[in-house]
């Protein structure tokens, strides 16, 4: 009988984009960081003000704000919520670094969270710098701004409905009338789809599965029924409230040629579909650049080991840090560059891996992450981000 592993594996990653090998440090279980010190990115203020003004600026904003939740009138929650926005929109033009502090504390003190939710949502390192930048760049009076309170809470304001989209112009040319559609060939092709391996390299095996809150399977997370106790030991292959080990993702993949006929020598993949989500649901004060880095270099190093045929993938809301935030390009300064290091990361190790091309890679650094690729059977595969990992498939 097998020997039962007591910890789960912690191989040496090498990155070959970034030419570094991660330290142990960034995965060891027992010291998981409890500070993302990565950058932040705020707006420009629109003029300079001194510190004084700045800190009179946020006081006020507060003030107004609060008046307007305690207000005993008959304005709509949605309607108080983006005047809140429409008075907290020049702070953040004019003071943008004291927002997140100022969030924070209107959080706490209307119980719109919890403590440690409030910190976790609006503080500078979490969320709170990109939330400046919302604030600042939005239309809060108008759509946006019940986009942004809806997203909030939806008892706020109503999801607002999908605005018509005008395609004139949209193509650089028209639609064919007598399509040339590609004779089928008979020939079958062997396609696999992957998703959402949610790869857990802190994984800590007997930690409680079963665990109050998440990340389940951790050694910094405690049992739902009795402090210091193990009730439910995390297997080393994984449990239902935790993600996947490596153990797990390891007999996952080495399964997929047995399976399917498709291990080396023998019949290939056509090729494998990627749609996202590497990297483990850790709140975002466990997250940094080099733990998604470390990820993706991992789980792609693991496909290209594995997979026969090329794999075509895509980014998930998760396959970025902080989680499932994008910046438009059109941002002025720095602001529109904040996620290239991602950009720049994943296309190499696909150019690396030998599944796109420089032309292709280039052309993902380019678009957040997407592409277009012609595969050797024709099929023209389209990969974009939207920050749900979508895939589609057009004929030639």
């Amino acid at each position: 009988m097998p020997v039962r592993p007591t910890q789960e594996p912690q191989p040496a990653i090498y990155d070959p984009v970034l030419n570094i090998t991660f330290p142990y440090n960034l995965t060891n279980p027992e010291t998981i960081p409890q500070q993302n010190s990565d950058p932040v990115f705020y707006p420009a203020p629109e003029r300079n003000i001194t510190a004084e003004e700045a800190q009179a600026l946020i006081k006020s904003a507060v003030a107004n704000i609060s008046n307007i939740i305690n207000a005993d009138i008959t304005a709509s929650k949605c309607t108080k919520c983006t005047n809140a926005l429409a008075v907290a929109k020049p702070a953040a033009l004019l003071a943008p670094t004291l927002i997140p502090d100022a969030m924070v504390a209107l959080c706490k003190t209307f119980k719109f969270k919890s403590n440690s939710s409030c910190e976790e949502t609006f503080a500078e390192s979490n969320f709170g710098a990109i939330w400046t930048q919302v604030l600042a760049y939005a239309d809060v009076q108008g759509l946006d701004g019940q986009y942004i309170c809806n997203s909030l809470s939806s008892t706020f304001c109503s999801a607002p409905r999908t605005s018509p989209l005008n395609t004139t112009g949209l193509f650089p040319k028209p639609k064919p009338a007598n399509p040339r559609v590609p004779k089928a060939s008979g020939k079958r092709i062997k396609v696999l789809h992957l998703s959402d391996v949610h790869l857990d390299s802190r994984y800590s095996v007997n930690s409680e599965a079963n665990c109050t809150s998440n990340l389940c399977c951790r050694s910094n997370n405690n049992s739902a029924y009795s402090k210091g106790q193990v009730l439910l030991p995390a297997n080393p292959y994984g449990s239902f409230k935790c993600d996947t080990p490596y153990d797990l993702a390891l007999a996952a993949l080495q399964a997929v040629g047995p399976l399917t006929g498709t291990e080396r020598g023998k019949e290939s993949l056509g090729w494998t579909i990627y749609t996202g989500d590497l990297v483990s649901h850790d709140p975002n004060l466990e997250l940094s650049r080099a733990y998604t880095e470390y990820t993706e270099a991992s789980v792609y190093g693991m496909f290209k080991t594995y997979l026969t045929g090329p794999v075509f993938a895509a980014l998930g809301n998760h396959d970025t840090n902080p989680v499932a935030i994008d910046a438009p390009h059109s941002l002025p300064g720095p602001l529109g560059q904040q996620h290239s290091w991602n950009y720049d990361h994943v296309a190499g190790l696909w150019q690396h891996e030998g599944w796109i091309s420089p032309e292709e890679a280039k052309q993902a650094r380019t678009h957040y992450g997407g592409y277009s690729i012609k595969t050797h059977y024709g099929l023209r595969i389209i990969a974009f981000n939207t920050g749900k990992s979508l895939y589609c498939g057009l004929s030639r």
